[in-house]
C-alpha cells in the first residue's frame, strides 16, 4: 500500500521543500525516488532522501534543496518487493502558491493561465486537495479575496 499526503506541492525559488510518501509492505520493500524522466534520485548536495521505519510502515521523504525552476516537475516514489511494485506521483509547482497569495502577479501570461487552470481544477474537482492547499498556504483566509479574484478572471484558456 502506498499513500501520498500531498500530491501537489508548491515552493518558492531558493526554498528547500520536502516531499513525503508513506508505504506499508510485507515482505519489506525497497523504496526509492525517481524524476519525471525515470532517473533514480540519489542523496547528495541537491537531494536528500530519508527513510524511517515503524513495523511494516515506512515514511519516505525527499528534500529538494534550493529549488530552481528546473525542479518544478513531477517526482515518483516507488516501493518494490517480491510480490510486486507500486508507485505514487507528486507534482512540485512554483506558481500555485503565488496564484493563491498574490494573484500570480509575478507570473508570465502562460504561467498565470496554467496556475489558474490547476487551482480551478483543484477547487472544483479535487476538494480534498483544495482544502489541503488552503490549509497550507492560507490557513486564516487572509488571501481568499486575492485568489477568488484571480480565479474569477477569464484568460480564454
Amino acid at each position: 500500500m502506498l499513500s501520498i499526503p500531498n500530491q501537489l506541492e508548491a515552493a518558492y525559488l531558493g526554498q528547500d521543500v520536502t516531499l513525503e510518501c508513506h508505504t506499508e509492505a510485507y515482505p519489506s520493500s525497497i523504496n526509492y525516488w525517481t524524476t519525471d524522466r525515470g532517473d533514480m534520485i540519489i542523496s547528495g548536495n541537491k537531494y536528500i532522501t530519508n527513510l524511517s521505519d515503524e513495523g511494516y510502515s515506512r515514511k519516505m521523504k525527499l528534500t529538494i534543496r534550493k529549488v530552481s525552476s528546473k525542479d518544478f516537475s513531477s517526482y515518483r516514489c516507488v516501493a518494490k518487493n517480491s510480490l510486486g511494485e507500486t508507485d505514487g506521483l507528486i507534482r512540485l509547482d512554483g506558481h500555485v502558491n503565488d496564484a493563491m497569495t498574490t494573484g500570480c502577479e509575478k507570473c508570465t501570461e502562460w504561467q498565470r493561465k496554467s496556475a489558474r487552470k490547476v487551482v480551478k481544477h483543484l477547487k472544483e474537482h479535487e476538494q480534498e486537495y483544495w482544502e489541503q492547499m488552503k490549509a497550507k498556504y492560507d490557513p486564516g483566509d487572509k488571501y481568499k479575496p486575492t485568489y477568488e479574484a484571480f480565479l474569477a478572471r477569464d484568460d480564454n484558456f
